[in-house]
Parts: structure tokens; C-alpha cells; sequence
């Protein structure tokens, strides 16, 4: 199980409880917080390349893209696969942080801060 759907499936789990009907994904105006390390990798010296290529050059289709998305709940960065998650598609023009880079710990911090000052009224 992905931890996408870990996510999903305790807010579903909090939703049959009568808790979380209204959480929803907070839009930060100013910017976008990406937490990915996604990717694919083909390996040297794999144990059956060809079947590797194979795989790779079919998920990058529509097909496989959209089956891939669907068994992980994650959106493609295709635009001609429909979104898992429409809440969490990129809008156009959209300033997006990868917090997975060290040179974002600063914007990390004022989003949190943004964050707790929601929260503390």
C-alpha cells in the first residue's frame, strides 16, 4: 500500500466516523508545496533489460500512465490522463517548492508558520 493511500484511507475511515467531511487541500496562494521522489529507474547490468524497457516504454503511454495512476492514486504529469486526485493537479502559471530539495528548508518554514497562523484563529 502506498502512502497516498494510507492517507486516503484513514481520512475515508475518519469520513464513515462522521469526522473530516470538509477537508479539503489548502491553497497557498503564493505558492505550491510538492513533496515528491518519484521515478523511474532502469539499472545497469538489470537481470532481464529488454522486459525493463519494455515496461518503461509502455508506462509512459496513456494506457500505461493512467493504469499506473490508478493502482497508486497519484496524478500523471501527463495531461491526457485523468487526474487520480483533481485537488492536487498543478495549476498553469503555478510557483511550486519541492521540499525535497535543501534549498527550500526557508520556504518550508514560512509555510509553516502561514500555516499555524490559519489554524490559530
Amino acid at each position: 500500500m502506498t502512502r497516498r493511500h494510507i492517507i486516503h484511507s484513514y481520512l475515508q475511515e475518519l469520513r464513515d466516523k462522521g469526522v473530516g467531511r470538509n477537508v479539503k487541500a489548502v491553497d497557498i496562494p503564493e505558492a505550491r508545496i510538492v513533496n515528491s521522489s518519484g521515478g523511474l529507474w532502469l539499472f545497469n547490468r538489470a537481470p532481464h533489460p529488454n522486459a525493463a524497457k519494455l515496461f518503461i516504454n509502455w508506462i509512459l503511454t496513456k494506457e500505461g500512465a493512467a493504469a499506473w495512476c490508478g493502482a497508486n492514486v497519484w496524478n500523471s504529469r501527463r495531461t491526457d490522463v485523468p487526474p487520480s486526485d483533481p485537488n492536487t493537479v498543478p495549476k498553469p502559471g503555478g510557483k511550486y517548492i519541492y521540499v525535497v530539495r535543501e534549498e527550500t528548508l526557508q520556504a518550508q518554514e514560512d509555510t509553516r508558520k502561514w500555516l499555524e497562523s490559519i489554524v490559530a484563529q
